[in-house]
């Protein structure tokens, strides 16, 4: 499967910053130049440029307490830019949603076809809660996934959505016919650290292909 798909609102562009810039400003009109720079993660300098592109559009206002005191008052029309613009975003999320939804179907029935019945995860992460989530909605799902590993003691004995988060050093506890590398950042960092244990790697599968979609190997 090739699938690409454009999600700007995931990304920090100048789009999602303005969306939060303008949703900060609605909550706190008090808010200075540096938390709100704080807040949307640029530099106080770049926050100034925004304000005033805002302003110029007619999305703002400041009103000048004191030389160094400004507050910013969000207009009818920076409400409805705003409005809009957290629209999109939510549309965005659903379309990425399905994308996910779409390419996860797509590699649980190469799971299936390998006749996997026992999973276990490495990485508790957006992706593992991804997996779990949209296996839950599966009515027709033949697999089981049993725990996840993770390197964090914090997570130790937590869980993702009623499925437990273990330490690596307790894999041999459980009898998986694969385990699932849900990391990408990690992945060498994984691979290393079951290769200490003696965990057979003909077992491992990779959920995040090279160009980023879903993909078994």
């Amino acid at each position: 499967m090739n699938l690409t798909i454009d999600i700007s609102f995931l990304n920090p562009t100048s789009v999602l910053k303005e969306l939060k810039i303008l949703e900060a400003i609605e909550d706190n009109e008090k808010l200075t130049q540096k938390e709100l720079s704080s807040l949307i993660n640029v530099a106080p300098s770049m926050i100034n440029q925004y304000l005033g592109d805002m302003e110029n559009r007619g999305l703002l206002t400041r009103r000048y307490i004191s030389i160094k005191n400004v507050t910013y008052h969000i207009s009818k029309e920076g409400i409805d830019r705003k409005n809009y613009l957290l629209m999109s975003y939510l549309y965005e999320l659903i379309k990425y949603y399905n994308f996910a939804k779409q390419n996860i179907e797509s590699f649980f029935k190469k799971i299936e076809e390998k006749k996997l019945q026992s999973i276990l995860l490495y990485g508790a992460g957006e992706v593992a809660e991804t997996l779990i989530t949209i296996k839950e909605t599966r009515k027709d799902s033949n697999f089981k996934i049993l725990a996840i590993l993770d390197d964090d003691s914090q997570k130790h004995g937590k869980d993702i959505l009623g499925c437990e988060i273990i330490s690596p050093s307790r894999i041999f506890e459980y009898t998986a016919d694969a385990l699932i590398i849900t990391s990408m950042a990690f992945e060498d960092k994984i691979k290393a650290r079951l290769s200490e244990l003696n965990y057979p790697e003909e077992k491992l599968i990779n959920v995040l292909a090279s160009n980023g979609i879903l993909d078994s190997h």
